[in-house]
Parts: structure tokens; sequence; C-alpha cells
């Protein structure tokens, strides 16, 4: 099953976080911009713009 074929199951919480192999297969599935903070615990994405437009399009 691929990623965006799942939800969120641990966000409603008592499910314990996935093993680092599979973690690291689904992190190939997101774009290369992620990258694993937090002990390969949480994803994180830094955004770069100059412009007050763009911010806007992505809100």
């Amino acid at each position: 099953m691929s990623l965006s074929e799942k939800t969120c199951i641990p966000c409603q919480g008592g499910v314990p976080p996935l093993a680092e192999d599979s973690i690291i297969e689904f992190k190939k599935q997101i774009s290369p911009s992620w990258e694993l903070t937090h002990n390969n615990t949480r994803l994180l994405r830094k955004l770069s713009l100059h412009q007050m437009a763009k911010p806007m399009q992505l809100a």
C-alpha cells in the first residue's frame, strides 16, 4: 500500500511509531525537501518565500 492510501492512525494515539526501516521506505515516497527530525519521529520542511503573493497562494 502506498503512503498516499494510508491514514494517520498514530495521530489518534495508542499506536507505536513505525520501525526505522519502514520510515526510510515511506520517506522515499515524499518530496526530498522533507527531512526527518527528532530521532526520526517528525518531518520538517522549510520554505523560503521572498514575496508575499506566494505564501498566500500556499495558504
